[in-house]
Protein backbone atom coordinates (compact mmCIF):
# COMPACT_ATOMS: atom_id res chain seq x y z
CA UNK A 1 0.00 0.00 0.00
CA UNK A 2 1.13 3.64 -0.75
CA UNK A 3 1.17 6.47 1.38
CA UNK A 4 -1.61 7.83 -1.02
CA UNK A 5 -3.63 4.40 -0.82
CA UNK A 6 -3.30 4.79 3.13
CA UNK A 7 -4.19 8.53 2.95
CA UNK A 8 -7.49 7.62 1.42
CA UNK A 9 -8.50 5.24 3.20
CA UNK A 10 -7.96 6.95 6.31
CA UNK A 11 -10.14 9.94 4.89
CA UNK A 12 -12.81 7.02 4.46
CA UNK A 13 -12.68 5.58 7.86
CA UNK A 14 -12.93 9.30 9.07
CA UNK A 15 -15.97 10.15 6.66
CA UNK A 16 -17.70 6.83 7.89
CA UNK A 17 -17.16 7.18 11.65
CA UNK A 18 -17.62 11.38 11.52
CA UNK A 19 -13.97 11.67 13.19
CA UNK A 20 -12.43 13.74 10.96
CA UNK A 21 -11.41 15.98 12.88
CA UNK A 22 -9.39 14.54 14.67
CA UNK A 23 -7.00 13.73 11.62
CA UNK A 24 -4.33 16.25 11.11
CA UNK A 25 -2.21 16.28 7.65
CA UNK A 26 1.44 17.63 6.20
CA UNK A 27 2.35 17.67 2.83
CA UNK A 28 5.60 19.65 2.92
CA UNK A 29 9.45 17.54 2.64
CA UNK A 30 9.25 14.16 4.22
CA UNK A 31 5.28 14.01 4.31
CA UNK A 32 4.74 14.22 0.57
CA UNK A 33 3.00 13.51 -1.08
CA UNK A 34 0.58 13.81 2.04
CA UNK A 35 0.51 12.25 5.82
CA UNK A 36 -2.38 11.95 8.05
CA UNK A 37 -1.60 12.38 11.79
CA UNK A 38 -3.61 12.34 15.12
CA UNK A 39 -2.59 14.90 17.73
CA UNK A 40 -2.59 13.36 20.88
CA UNK A 41 -1.57 16.96 23.30
CA UNK A 42 -0.38 16.29 26.41
CA UNK A 43 -2.17 12.95 26.75
CA UNK A 44 1.40 10.87 27.40
CA UNK A 45 4.75 11.28 28.74
CA UNK A 46 7.10 11.47 27.79
CA UNK A 47 6.74 11.19 24.03
CA UNK A 48 5.45 13.16 20.78
CA UNK A 49 2.58 14.88 20.41
CA UNK A 50 1.43 13.31 17.41
CA UNK A 51 1.71 9.93 15.22
CA UNK A 52 1.88 9.87 12.05
CA UNK A 53 -0.65 6.96 10.46
CA UNK A 54 1.28 4.68 7.66
CA UNK A 55 0.64 2.08 5.74
CA UNK A 56 2.55 0.02 8.18
CA UNK A 57 0.44 1.00 11.51
CA UNK A 58 -2.79 1.49 9.06
CA UNK A 59 -4.50 -1.86 10.53
CA UNK A 60 -4.16 -0.21 14.24
CA UNK A 61 -5.92 2.66 13.80
CA UNK A 62 -8.31 0.86 11.69
CA UNK A 63 -9.13 -1.33 15.07
CA UNK A 64 -8.74 1.39 17.58
CA UNK A 65 -11.56 2.93 15.57
CA UNK A 66 -13.45 -0.47 15.37
CA UNK A 67 -12.99 -1.44 19.17
CA UNK A 68 -14.46 2.36 19.90
CA UNK A 69 -17.39 2.19 17.64
CA UNK A 70 -18.10 -0.92 19.25
CA UNK A 71 -18.50 0.38 22.90
CA UNK A 72 -20.81 3.27 21.42
CA UNK A 73 -22.95 0.52 20.12
CA UNK A 74 -23.00 -1.31 23.15
CA UNK A 75 -23.53 1.22 25.05
CA UNK A 76 -24.31 5.37 24.77
CA UNK A 77 -22.45 7.57 26.65
CA UNK A 78 -23.56 7.47 30.50
CA UNK A 79 -24.30 11.35 32.40
CA UNK A 80 -21.06 10.16 34.31
CA UNK A 81 -18.57 10.01 31.07
CA UNK A 82 -20.54 13.39 29.44
CA UNK A 83 -19.41 14.98 32.60
CA UNK A 84 -15.75 13.86 32.28
CA UNK A 85 -15.06 16.88 29.99
CA UNK A 86 -15.36 14.97 26.99
CA UNK A 87 -18.52 14.56 24.81
CA UNK A 88 -18.66 11.08 25.81
CA UNK A 89 -18.72 9.02 22.77
CA UNK A 90 -15.84 6.33 22.70
CA UNK A 91 -15.08 7.16 19.18
CA UNK A 92 -14.24 10.28 19.71
CA UNK A 93 -11.05 9.30 21.44
CA UNK A 94 -10.00 6.36 19.14
CA UNK A 95 -6.95 8.66 18.37
CA UNK A 96 -5.91 8.41 21.59
CA UNK A 97 -6.38 4.60 22.00
CA UNK A 98 -4.46 4.45 18.29
CA UNK A 99 -1.27 6.01 19.89
CA UNK A 100 -1.61 3.82 23.18
CA UNK A 101 -1.57 0.66 21.33
CA UNK A 102 0.82 1.80 18.57
CA UNK A 103 3.68 2.87 21.64
CA UNK A 104 2.52 0.41 24.07
CA UNK A 105 1.89 2.41 26.92
CA UNK A 106 -0.77 4.33 29.12
CA UNK A 107 -1.92 7.73 29.08
CA UNK A 108 -0.80 9.78 32.32
CA UNK A 109 -2.28 8.92 34.95
CA UNK A 110 -4.85 12.14 35.53
CA UNK A 111 -5.44 11.89 31.68
CA UNK A 112 -6.86 8.14 31.71
CA UNK A 113 -9.36 9.17 34.84
CA UNK A 114 -11.02 11.54 32.45
CA UNK A 115 -12.25 9.23 29.77
CA UNK A 116 -15.64 7.31 28.90
CA UNK A 117 -15.39 5.00 31.98
CA UNK A 118 -16.47 1.89 29.08
CA UNK A 119 -13.23 2.87 27.00
CA UNK A 120 -11.06 3.06 30.37
CA UNK A 121 -10.26 -1.20 29.60
CA UNK A 122 -9.18 -0.48 26.62
CA UNK A 123 -6.67 1.80 27.13
CA UNK A 124 -5.41 0.46 29.84
CA UNK A 125 -5.04 -2.85 28.17
CA UNK A 126 -2.40 -0.96 25.63
CA UNK A 127 0.30 -1.20 27.97
CA UNK A 128 1.87 -1.61 31.30
CA UNK A 129 3.77 1.47 31.85
CA UNK A 130 2.86 5.26 31.59
CA UNK A 131 3.45 8.60 33.85
CA UNK A 132 1.69 8.09 37.42
CA UNK A 133 0.68 4.25 37.44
Amino acid sequence: MTKLECGLEVLRICAEHDICEMVWWRTDDEYAPVTFLVNVNDQFYPAADAEAITPENLDVFKQAVADCAELDRQQPPTPEDIGKGTDGYAISRADVLFVARLRKTRLWKRKHEKYPTRLQPLLLAAGDTGCGW
